[in-house]
């Protein structure tokens, strides 16, 4: 992905069972993530996140987390829920 002005928004969607990422530039998907966290929500954030900082380096965005158990992982990453 080329660097430009466009604002990239990601958004975390934190299930009972799966953890699903998107990022978009403007309107257009330029990434996404399915997975299953075993109860292991931190762990397997971590490794999304690694996965996706290998994808874009560098890259700043806004996040937000919404989902069945968005709330907790929201306030404990201090991001904004949506629900």
């Amino acid at each position: 992905m080329t660097r430009s002005s466009a604002v990239l928004r990601c958004g975390l969607d934190i299930g009972s069972t799966t953890i699903k990422i998107v990022l978009l530039e403007g309107d257009k998907i330029r990434y996404q993530q399915y997975r299953r966290p075993n109860a292991d929500i931190a762990g397997e954030l971590l490794q999304a996140f690694q996965d996706l900082n290998a994808e874009f380096p560098g890259i700043s965005a806004s996040i937000s987390v919404t989902g069945s158990g968005g709330l907790g992982v929201s306030r404990w990453l201090d991001l904004p829920f949506v629900q």
